[in-house]
């Protein structure tokens, strides 16, 4: 095994390790170097009973709409402007085995699923109006031969476009709404990585933003990168304790004025960086207080400058408000 192989069988490990230790690391304070920007925290997200104790879970907005939805344990739960739950569906076999969603502009909810058992099983998106309920099943055509073991678990739909992710194998195909493949990329050679790598190598997050660049973090080599729609690749990042380097990162996201927003689990903290790879600041960090955080997972980001944060230890979905000086 060469250096470059042995180094990253050990941080794989170091993740697995440092990811349960985050849960119990003392108190770490925000930090701000752009006087511009600060995060408060608002509230969780909530039922009747009160906050609903998410144990991790992936978290979707609907822009238009200002609803947000929360894929756990494979039922969907809706939340309004507020963040209390409206209604929730996928608890029945109607929708097989849900593995994401998005919603589209037309405000249909595009449900990633398996349905099917053993060899029969499949992995198919099921449209669905505004409840929840059944529309059409669309079928995954096309997917080309060196993706025969495309096994996709997360899903973004942009401009009439579906990205369809297998985080383990670091693919993506890119389908039409009709589930048409018209492009497929790897994310291996992308990364500078090597064929044997694939399936040790595990995508931390992953995300489109409005102008089509794909983001996508890799902990073990604790990356963030940056893939424009015409191919070029931009990386930054680096490990460290210090604000602005990389403990465990998890999900990234980019708001609509370039900044990009990088969940890390080793520091329980959401760090900030401008559109140059700046740091900006850092907000989260453990500890018992409201806007603290525990193994932060997913991010997403509202049109009204809210970002929603997904977290281990039962602590929910957290929410906070943006704010912009300019």
């Amino acid at each position: 095994m060469g250096k470059k192989g042995l180094k990253k069988d050990l941080a794989i490990i170091l993740i697995a390790v440092v990811t349960l230790m985050a849960m119990f690391l003392s108190p770490a304070d925000a930090v701000s170097v752009n006087p511009n920007f600060n995060a408060n925290f608002l509230y969780k997200l909530s039922d009747f009973t009160g906050i609903i104790p998410y144990m991790g879970g992936k978290v979707r907005i609907d822009q238009d709409r200002n609803e947000t939805y929360v894929l756990y344990q494979h039922t969907v739960k809706v939340f309004n402007e507020k963040g209390m739950e409206i209604y929730r569906f996928g608890d029945s076999e109607n929708l097989g085995r849900v593995h994401d969603l998005a919603i589209d502009h037309e405000g249909n909810i595009l449900v990633l699923t398996e349905i099917g058992q053993g060899s029969d099983l499949d992995t198919v998106i099921i449209r669905c109006n505004f409840k929840g309920d059944p529309l059409e099943r669309i079928a995954i055509k096309g997917i080309p031969q060196d993706f025969k073991e495309f096994r996709p678990g997360s899903m973004v739909y942009r401009d009439g476009q579906i990205y369809l992710v297998d985080g383990s194998n670091l693919r993506v195909a890119i389908i039409d709404v009709n589930g048409q493949v018209r492009k497929t990329i790897d994310l291996v050679p992308l990364s500078e990585l090597r064929e044997q790598d694939r399936g040790d190598v595990q995508l931390g997050g992953f995300s489109v933003d409005a102008s089509g660049n794909m983001l996508f973090t890799l902990p073990v080599l604790f990356s963030a990168t940056v893939l424009s729609p015409d191919g070029k690749v931009a990386t930054f990042g680096e490990p460290g304790s210090l604000p602005g380097k990389f403990g465990v990162v998890a999900d990234i996201m980019r708001d609509n004025r370039g900044n990009i927003f990088v969940a890390d689990r080793l520091k329980s903290i959401v760090s900030v960086y401008d559109s140059s790879f700046k740091f900006m600041a850092e907000f989260g960090g453990r500890g018992n207080d409201p806007g603290s955080l525990v193994v932060p997972q997913e991010i997403a980001i509202g049109a009204d400058d809210r970002l929603y944060v997904t977290q281990l230890a039962n602590r929910g979905v957290s929410v906070f408000r943006l704010y912009y000086n300019k």
